[in-house]
């Protein structure tokens, strides 16, 4: 039996009941769902096409619904947060594989409390293929990794770390993910612009890696970062 089988019936025997998670501070409530709800799903994505391994502690591990990302020119960064990087030259950073502009769905899933990966959907169809995610003019040899030493990750535009070149703009995001420290995931919003960006608190630093999954006819489906080390479960 495949792993992917063996991923469909513990789906198929799982629990699937939807719980609710409220922020005592915010009292906002954020929609989490067990793993096992979207396990082959998430099998497909992780451990058939990208050849991550399932490891069965995964089973307890939770898929928690984010706020959308807002990516108006449609170019994605995933970096540690506020970015810090030179004023005038996020672009460089950003993913090579860019999608239409708009808003699109983010999910984090959780393992004993701490985020093992998130992912930006473009669509929600299947994925057909994933490719290591490059920056523009990268050997496709070579991984592109970022590195993390505040245990912060997050997704954003190219125009969101762009403003955050601007010293103001991220005390403010520095203050709310203060506020924000324990909570699922982390959405600073600039209400100048309309710009957000989603963060995720990490178990630790490293050096994180983001995939591409493609579907079928070839377009961008999802982006995927790594920050549990899901491909080296069963190694």
């Amino acid at each position: 039996m495949s792993i992917a089988d063996h991923g469909v019936l513990a789906a198929q025997y799982a629990f699937r009941k939807c719980r609710r998670y409220t922020s005592p501070e915010a009292g906002a409530q954020v929609r989490i769902l067990p793993w096992t709800e979207t396990c082959a799903l998430h099998l497909r994505e992780t451990a058939l096409n990208c050849r991550f391994a399932f490891n069965m502690a995964l089973m307890d591990a939770e898929v928690v619904v984010a706020d959308p990302l807002r990516l108006p020119s449609g170019r994605l960064v995933a970096a540690e947060p506020p970015g810090l990087f030179p004023a005038g030259e996020v672009a460089r950073w950003a993913f090579a594989e860019t999608v239409a502009p708009g808003e699109y769905p983010v999910e984090v899933l959780r393992e004993r409390g701490w985020v093992i990966a998130a992912r930006v959907i473009v669509c929600p169809g299947p994925v057909h293929e994933w490719r290591p995610a490059k920056v523009a003019g990268q050997p496709d040899w070579e991984h592109c990794f970022f590195p993390v030493d505040g245990a912060t990750g997050a997704f954003g535009s190219v125009e969101v770390f762009e403003a955050l070149t601007d010293p103001e703009a991220r005390e403010d995001l520095i203050a709310d993910f203060s506020f924000g420290f324990g909570e699922p995931y982390i959405t600073y919003a600039d209400e100048d612009t309309g710009l957000n960006l989603i963060g995720f608190a990490l178990g630790g630093d490293g050096k994180f890696e983001t995939w591409v999954g493609y579907a079928a006819a070839g377009d961008a489906a999802r982006f995927l970062t790594d920050y549990g080390d899901l491909r080296g479960r069963d190694r």
